[in-house]
Parts: C-alpha cells; structure tokens; sequence
C-alpha cells in the first residue's frame, strides 16, 4: 500500500497458531503499539475470533486510527456491533479509471478522507459530489 508496511498475523513466522500464549499477545501488543493505523477486516471469521476483537480493543485503547473493510455477504447478522463506531475503509474506482482507497466517516457516510491522508494525520474530511 503506497510505500506503508503491512503486518499481517498470518504471515508472521514467529507466531504460532498452534501455541497461542502470553508471549503471543506480547508480541501482538508490540505489534499495535508501532502501528499508524489498523485496517480490521470484518467477516463472519473475525467474529468468531478470539484475538481479532482483542486486537482492535487494544488498537483502540492506545488511540490508533481505526478504519474497518467489511466484507459480510449479511450486514444485519452482526453479532459484534461495537463495530459500527469506527470509520469504513473502501476501495472505489475513481473517474480516472483507477482503485483508491477511502475512509468514510462513519458518522456521516458522505464525508470521506484518502487513506494516505488518513494514516498522515490529516484527516480534513471531504463531502462526495
């Protein structure tokens, strides 16, 4: 994503998802904690997660910006509605033909911001047209 480092829990070899531990959510602390921003992908799978509502708590706690990629086939089943309080991360097909990514201000769906901007702190939102 545009020169940003992605960590993904899935990818990291020094977890194991076989020996979940206290070290395991030290590591995923430290993890967050350098973070500029958490993207949390919602799906049925993250709802059934022990971690996934964890990390988000604790992204959350030490004020990190949070946007959410919900990819739910059922909106209206949400067990987790917690959710609802955080901004929406969006991938749209600009005029120019080209993919962008977007957060929309949860408050106000009209009202949005890059995700480059987003994640730099200028978070100066703009309304659609």
């Amino acid at each position: 994503m545009n020169g940003f480092n992605v960590y993904i829990d899935l990818e990291d070899n020094v977890l194991n998802p076989k020996n979940v531990n206290i070290e395991t959510a030290k590591r995923l602390e430290k993890i967050i904690s350098k973070s500029k921003s958490i993207l949390y992908i919602h799906s049925q799978n993250s709802e059934r997660s022990v971690w996934c509502p964890w990390e988000l708590g604790y992204g959350d706690g030490i004020n990190s910006k949070i946007s959410v990629l919900e990819i739910y086939v059922d909106k209206t089943s949400y067990k987790q509605v917690y959710i609802n309080m955080y901004n929406c991360f969006e991938i749209k097909k600009c005029k120019d033909g080209k993919y962008r990514c977007f957060v929309f201000n949860r408050e106000n769906q009209k009202e949005y911001v890059s995700f480059d901007d987003y994640i730099n702190g200028n978070n100066s939102w703009r309304m659609l047209k």
